[in-house]
């Protein structure tokens, strides 16, 4: 997808998954796009089965072409993360 000519990340492959089904799925996808939505998003990914590996895509995805809530974090919890490994290299 793309958008204002940034490439986003194509979404993890078990978002696709049948079963077990994410817990996103069924949801208003905007969602996890709102600021105002962001503790119920991370709410619902508490119960998502792929909530582990889905913050370990989000973590390895690019700062700048990664926002929303993506395995229970938003964009603020990884660029903070991102800041304390960089700090620790």
């Amino acid at each position: 997808m793309t958008r204002a000519g940034t490439t986003w990340p194509p979404p993890p492959a078990f978002i696709h998954q049948p079963h077990p089904a994410p817990a996103c799925r069924g949801h208003d996808p905007d969602l996890w796009f709102r600021k105002t939505d962001q503790e119920e998003a991370k709410t619902i990914c508490g119960t998502c089965p792929h909530e582990q590996p889905c913050r370990t895509w989000a973590h390895a995805q690019p700062l700048d072409r990664l926002y929303g809530v993506w395995g229970g974090t938003t964009h603020d919890e990884r660029r903070h993360h991102h800041q304390q490994r960089k700090a620790l290299r």
